[in-house]
């Protein structure tokens, strides 16, 4: 993995530890937003053109008493 990971991101302008391969999309990003540290007010915003699992991450955000939904 780390073989493509060095040829990656040349072409996407990053560094190589700045690139993380995951299973999925959906892995991708709850990974990211367990990593963001939510606190209570905080507030996770995303559209109604999200597909189920750009919007099922968030479900765990919610639970620790961050805010997420759609603006409006």
């Amino acid at each position: 993995m780390s073989e493509l990971v060095e040829r990656v991101a040349p072409q996407m302008g990053a560094d190589t530890h700045e690139i993380i391969l995951t299973r999925n999309t959906t892995d991708g990003m709850c990974t990211v937003l367990e990593g963001l540290n939510l606190q209570p007010g905080d507030e996770v915003l995303y559209t109604h053109h999200e597909h189920v699992a750009g919007t099922s991450p968030p479900l765990p955000a919610m639970e620790s008493e961050a805010k997420a939904g759609r603006p409006q």
